[in-house]
C-alpha cells in the first residue's frame, strides 16, 4: 500500500513532487544560488554566533593563557575580531560558490 505512492508508474503523488523538484533545482542556476545562500547563511550565523560568544569575555584571554600583547580586550577589540571575521567568511563563501 505505501510503495504505490513511490510507485512512478502509477503517477502517485510524492513521485510527482520529487520529479518536480529535481526538474527544477538538478543542474540548473537556481540549484546553484539556492545552495549558495543556504551555505552561506548557515556559515555567518555560525560564525557570528561562535566569535560573539568567545570574545563578550573581558578577562577570558588572560585566564585562558592566550593573551596577546599590545591587544587590550574590550569593545573596539570585539568589532574590529568581528569585521575580519565577517570579511573572512563572505570570502570563502564567494569562493565555495565559485567551486561548487
Amino acid at each position: 500500500m505505501i510503495a504505490s505512492y513511490f510507485n512512478d508508474g502509477s503517477g502517485g503523488f510524492i513521485s510527482n513532487i520529487a520529479n518536480f523538484f529535481q526538474k527544477f533545482f538538478w543542474a540548473d542556476e537556481h540549484y546553484v544560488l539556492g545552495g549558495g545562500v543556504l551555505a552561506g547563511g548557515y556559515l555567518y550565523i555560525l560564525l557570528h554566533l561562535s566569535c560573539a560568544q568567545s570574545t563578550e569575555s573581558r578577562g577570558k584571554p588572560s585566564k585562558k593563557w592566550w593573551f596577546v600583547p599590545g591587544i587590550r580586550p574590550g569593545p573596539p577589540t570585539k568589532i574590529y575580531l568581528m569585521r575580519v571575521v565577517l570579511r573572512i567568511t563572505w570570502g570563502g563563501h564567494f569562493f565555495w560558490v565559485v567551486l561548487r
